[in-house]
């Protein structure tokens, strides 16, 4: 019996966290057949890198900074980067429930 691949989804209309997500639970050979790997080129449409307007700098103790990288280094990406996600992350669910900033953050 022939397994029919799933299309993959539209990132274009994902947030970053949302792509991370998926591939962290999903199962490429779902969406490739593995026989054709190295046969077939995978077209992938990378989202545009956004500027960053703004650089701020701010203080954590060491143990939350090591904590941090190596939660990025589990993902594979920078710690800057992962940092950046949980703030949009934050802000999204202020905006969202429309919650005072504080008791988001629990």
């Amino acid at each position: 019996m022939t397994k029919t691949n799933k299309p993959l989804p539209d990132f274009s209309s994902m947030t970053m966290v949302e792509e991370v997500d998926f591939w962290d639970s999903a199962d490429l050979t779902d969406y490739i057949d593995p026989k054709q790997i190295g046969k077939k080129r995978l077209k992938l449409q990378l989202k545009p890198v956004q500027p960053k307007d703004e650089l701020i700098a701010f203080r954590l103790e060491k143990q939350d900074s090591a904590l941090l990288k190596s939660a990025a280094q589990d993902l594979g990406i920078g710690y800057s980067t992962l940092l950046r996600m949980l703030v949009k992350k934050y802000l999204k669910k202020v905006e969202m429930t429309g919650n005072d900033p504080v008791s988001v953050a629990g």
